[in-house]
């Protein structure tokens, strides 16, 4: 018997071989290892723009007061081609790029329109509050700088990394391939049909059906699950099915005791299998095993 800590450490070294990779595009890549770090070739935002729907100007560093009256030469909305630089003010959109030359953006709610054009727009402003340089931008590359990390390598990827990679125009990334997992349950007393009825002595397989959920929910592909009695022979063809699916790890339950009907230890040992440590100082759990089959398959019982 090994403790806890000996347990973990062996199941680290054991699993320390990397799955291959594969390419995905970012959102089928949600809940997958990143293979690699990626960096950004861009900057986001890739251009200074406007926090607020208002007006952009240019603002010294001293500011400007309100009761400062300025024109009003142009009028910009997000999407639209960059202002060269503007005379007074220029009405501006969330999101649109602001003009050289403007440091600064004054909400709409803090302005006065005093002129409009025949078409209604804007043509001279009275700002009604103080206004200070740099306030309502969003500098190019405040959000991510040229070469900054969008992702880092052996992330588990998630929505946000979606959202930088898609802002950074990111078509695909390196994953590790999902781990292919087979399960075998094993015990005579298991019913896996929930529409059979019960005999005496006959239970509902719960477990299966549980860390068939986790390990998907984990990033792992449940490729084989069956259910056997208390039988060595059936629980050899068992390993030999799984095996065929080209499995990654092999996860069986129960058989692993000390008990008669604890058939497991001794039948990998004779498939071949080397023990890696059989019962662990813990409560509960004690008889957990960790076996490498014969073709290097990780075999946790």
């Amino acid at each position: 018997m090994i403790v806890y800590a000996q347990a973990l450490q062996t199941v680290i070294t054991a699993a320390a071989a990397v799955l291959p990779e594969e390419m995905l595009a970012p959102e089928q890549a949600v809940n997958r290892i990143a293979a690699n770090a990626v960096h950004s070739a861009v900057q986001i935002p890739p251009f200074n723009n406007s926090a607020m729907d208002g007006f952009a100007l240019h603002c010294p560093p001293a500011g400007l007061e309100a009761g400062t009256e300025l024109p009003v030469s142009h009028a910009i909305a997000a999407g639209d081609m960059p202002l060269a630089t503007v005379t007074g003010a220029c009405e501006i959109m969330t999101g649109a790029a602001v003009p050289e030359g403007c440091t600064a953006i004054i909400p709409i709610e803090h302005v006065s329109v005093l002129a409009h054009d025949a078409e209604g727009r804007p043509q001279r402003i009275l700002l009604q509050a103080d206004v200070s340089a740099g306030q309502h931008l969003r500098f190019a590359g405040e959000d991510v700088a040229l070469g900054d990390a969008l992702l880092a390598s052996g992330a588990r990827i998630g929505p946000s990394h979606v959202l930088l990679l898609a802002g950074a125009g990111v078509t695909e990334v390196a994953v590790r391939r999902r781990p292919r997992i087979a399960l075998i349950a094993t015990g005579r007393e298991l019913i896996d049909d929930p529409k059979q009825a019960l005999q005496p002595g006959q239970i509902r397989n719960s477990n299966a059906p549980y860390l068939s959920a986790r390990l998907q929910q984990w990033g792992a592909q449940v490729v084989y699950r069956a259910t056997v009695a208390d039988d060595p022979q059936a629980f050899i063809q068992a390993v030999q099915a799984a095996s065929a699916e080209s499995i990654d790890m092999l996860i069986t339950t129960g058989a692993v005791s000390m008990g008669r009907f604890d058939f497991i230890p001794d039948t990998l040992q004779s498939l071949g299998a080397e023990i890696l440590f059989h019962k662990v100082a813990m409560r509960p759990g004690k008889p957990i095993l960790l076996a490498r089959l014969a073709s290097g398959t990780l075999c946790f019982g």
